[in-house]
């Protein structure tokens, strides 16, 4: 396995994955693809992912 680590410039963060080294796939990403695609969207305010109500 091998350790990407690449910035994402457009919102000052750090994608980091987790990749096979012999067929180039990534194994797991932190934070995951969903997320990344839930910033890109106008409504998108942070905390959006965690929720605070009991």
């Amino acid at each position: 396995m091998r350790l990407i680590i690449e910035e994402d410039a457009a919102v000052g963060a750090y994608v980091y994955k987790t990749v096979d080294r012999h067929t180039g796939e990534v194994i797991s990403q932190i934070p995951r693809e969903e997320v990344l695609k839930m910033r890109d969207r106008p409504e998108y305010e942070v905390g959006d992912v965690v929720s605070t109500e009991i």
